[in-house]
């Protein structure tokens, strides 16, 4: 326990870069992650899912009448242009907003933020699509994908980049808006050249973490469909299975508070 307390007292510090003492702070710490996980996480999820379905009508169905292996080509080449020209941009767009007002910041700032997390959406969508309908999308796409993304990221040592996505956590903070981590960790003061090698080098690494990702998520599918868990005969056995699991895991969850609840 004491080490627990410790090592928590750590990614405290060095999140707020500043020693963090209060009376009550493992009940706090106990709150933040209980309200991270139960009321956070699930809008999260519910964002992420109807602009995917929205991004599934606009694109598969209106724009490419059912087209999927072209669609999916086409949100993916979008998704990646748009992210790279906003997180190479990012320096200029955050000393734009910070030298505006107060209301004109909050405007670009969360403007910026749900353009970014639409098009590195559409990235998303488009790793699904290719490998689902160009790749086959079989159980061996899945283990593939998966063990050759997360083989990449561990030497290019970014695998917490497939560990942390989909959903990040943050705090509404000036500093923290319009703040895009990249792999070389650029700042305003380096050269437009360095910037740009910076983003052609983040962003494959990006497609990579996606590609792990999607390896892990739709082996579980393949897993569970192969099983054939249903809970009294009524069919619902991924859906049960895994927020079962996710019930009944708080207790571990609670073990990797420091992991989960000071990442950002």
């Amino acid at each position: 326990m004491d080490l627990l307390k410790k090592t928590i007292h750590m990614d405290l510090h060095n999140h707020f870069q500043r020693k963090v003492s209060h009376d009550q702070l493992f009940s706090c710490l106990i709150y933040d992650f209980l309200f991270v996980q139960l009321v956070i996480g699930p809008l999260f999820v519910v964002t992420w899912r109807g602009t995917w379905q929205n991004a599934d009508t606009l694109f598969d169905q209106q724009f490419f009448q059912g087209k999927l292996e072209a669609s999916s080509i086409f949100v993916l080449v979008l998704g990646l242009v748009i992210s790279a020209i906003l997180v190479f941009a990012q320096h200029e767009i955050k000393a734009l907003a910070l030298n505006c007002s107060k209301p004109w910041f909050f405007i670009i700032s969360r403007f910026y933020t749900i353009i970014r997390f639409y098009f590195d959406l559409l990235m998303w969508k488009g790793i699904w699509g290719f490998y689902n309908y160009i790749a086959y999308g079989t159980w061996v796409t899945s283990l593939c994908s998966y063990l050759g993304g997360t083989i990449v990221l561990f030497v290019l040592r970014s695998y917490k980049a497939a560990v942390a996505s989909p959903m990040g956590m943050g705090i509404d903070r000036p500093k923290l808006y319009i703040s895009v981590p990249t792999y070389l960790s650029t700042k305003a003061s380096d050269s437009y050249k360095w910037r740009m090698i910076d983003v052609l080098i983040t962003m494959p690494v990006n497609l990579v973490a996606i590609s792990a990702f999607y390896g892990l998520w739709t082996g579980l599918d393949h897993m569970f469909a192969k099983t054939d868990v249903t809970l009294d005969g009524k069919g619902m056995n991924a859906t049960y299975c895994t927020v079962s699991s996710f019930n009944n895991s708080l207790p571990w969850q609670f073990c990797s508070l420091r992991f989960w609840a000071f990442r950002f």
